[in-house]
């Protein structure tokens, strides 16, 4: 093969490889902040409050480990029973029927910067 050819070649390769990589997927957004963003929180009392709170502090302090691990309050006041997601499920109530709470990574995403905000948000607001 000529030299020509293989220079043209390696040029090639040199131009598509770094395209090819550009066009990797992007990560998507945060659902759990998405989901907490276009939710109302609710709850019936002192002692269901109380709950969401403890989970609030969780997520600011807590790891991801201790987090999987962690068990709430039910809504009769029945001691670990809930994780956290069926705790957000709970009292997280979606704004729009398109708002669901995406379980993959869940305890990922809860660990983000973004949503430790809206945490310190709900313990300062309610």
């Amino acid at each position: 093969m000529p030299l020509k050819h293989i220079t043209k070649i390696i040029v090639f390769f040199l131009i598509l490889i770094p395209l090819v990589g550009g066009c990797k997927k992007q990560k998507a957004a945060n659902p759990v902040l998405a989901y907490m963003k276009n939710s109302t929180l609710t709850y019936d009392n002192k002692e269901q409050r109380d709950n969401i709170f403890e989970a609030m502090k969780d997520i600011l302090f807590l790891s991801k480990e201790d987090l999987e691990l962690r068990r709430y309050k039910d809504p009769s006041g029945k001691e670990h029973q809930w994780d956290m997601k069926t705790l957000f499920k709970h009292h997280f109530k979606p704004n729009r029927p398109d708002v669901v709470l995406d379980e993959e990574d869940f305890y990922d995403y809860v660990r983000a910067d973004s949503v430790k905000s809206i945490a310190t948000d709900i313990l300062h607001t309610y």
